[in-house]
């Protein structure tokens, strides 16, 4: 399995670098469209409910956690996405103070009735208690149960109510204004920094859910995010077509750094400094046949597919 997850982290480093705005357009250019297959049909959309590498390499493209990795950095090193700077860490691994980063807006949609709709501290704290909701049945839940601040006591009260109150505070988990997370666990958790970039933690708002969520308050099928593509149409387990977010914030190609591999300043030649998302659309094919992947590449019909396993000899001879 662990080929497959190679596969679908390369696929969503393509949506999110790959694809060709001018260095000041506000939008993608719209006449280019990347072409890729996923061997694997996707279950949905909803960040906190999803739990396969296919279907986070989609969401990733339209939703934000807040840290992300500079992957020209020797070793890769772990960024700022939509928080200021680096956890604040305390109290001996057991508390994180994060700073989110003002200005930045999810795509429009009708949820949010006409208003552009700011990004908070909150959605962060709302999108977690969203894995705690025993309604969700988030495979995630077991990287707080136990551990965080306040939440077994929650969670004891939602199972035997079987309703989650998503307005009872958690002491562990606080918007402690407008833009500060803070987070706290019982015993030190000094890995849990990394989580913070996967895209189970990314942010989802509260009106998104409350509009189009089903009876498990699960959103599979309408996700909204502030990431760099939205979801522009999709056949369950055929196709998924994505286009540029064009509200989505000023984010640049970056530069390989000192400790960059020589051969990263040629890959990224030409597009240091291009506004992101480079291409506007991004056209996912569900081709679960290797053999029909790999002839649809050679056909000229996709522009990128991870090698399969079982013609790898053939492919690599």
């Amino acid at each position: 399995m662990r080929w497959r997850t190679v596969v679908a982290t390369l696929l969503s480093l393509l949506l999110l670098l790959l694809a060709g705005a001018l260095p000041d357009a506000r939008a993608a250019d719209a006449t280019k469209t990347l072409r890729v297959a996923l061997s694997t049909a996707e279950t949905g959309f909803d960040p906190q409910a999803v739990s396969d590498s296919y279907s986070f390499a989609v969401i990733d493209a339209m939703f934000d956690p807040l840290y992300s990795y500079d992957y020209f950095a020797r070793p890769v090193r772990m960024v700022p996405n939509t928080a200021v700077g680096l956890p604040e860490v305390t109290d001996g691994g057991r508390t994180y103070t994060i700073k989110v980063k003002p200005g930045i807006v999810f795509a429009a949609d009708p949820a949010f009735g006409g208003k552009r709709r700011e990004l908070t501290a909150e959605d962060y704290v709302y999108s977690l208690k969203r894995i705690f909701d025993p309604k969700v049945r988030s495979y995630w839940l077991y990287v707080f149960e136990h551990n965080l601040v306040g939440l077994d006591e929650v969670l004891a009260r939602a199972r035997s109510t079987d309703a989650f109150d998503y307005d009872a505070p958690i002491e562990g988990l606080q918007a402690i204004d407008r833009f500060t997370l803070r987070i706290r666990f019982r015993r030190p958790n000094y890995g849990f920094e990394w989580w913070l970039t996967t895209p189970q933690f990314a942010a989802v708002a509260r009106e998104v859910v409350d509009a189009y969520q089903d009876a498990s308050h699960r959103v599979m099928e309408n996700p909204v995010g502030t990431g760099p593509y939205r979801l522009k149409q999709w056949t369950r387990g055929q196709r998924i077509l994505l286009e540029a977010n064009p509200d989505y914030r000023d984010v640049r190609y970056p530069a390989p750094g000192p400790g960059s591999a020589p051969g990263d300043r040629a890959i990224a030649e030409g597009l240091i400094g291009r506004r992101l998302p480079l291409v506007g659309n991004v056209d996912i094919r569900i081709i679960e046949e290797a053999q029909p992947r790999l002839l649809s590449f050679d056909s000229g019909e996709l522009d990128y597919i991870g090698v399969p396993a079982s013609l790898s000899a053939r492919v690599l001879a």
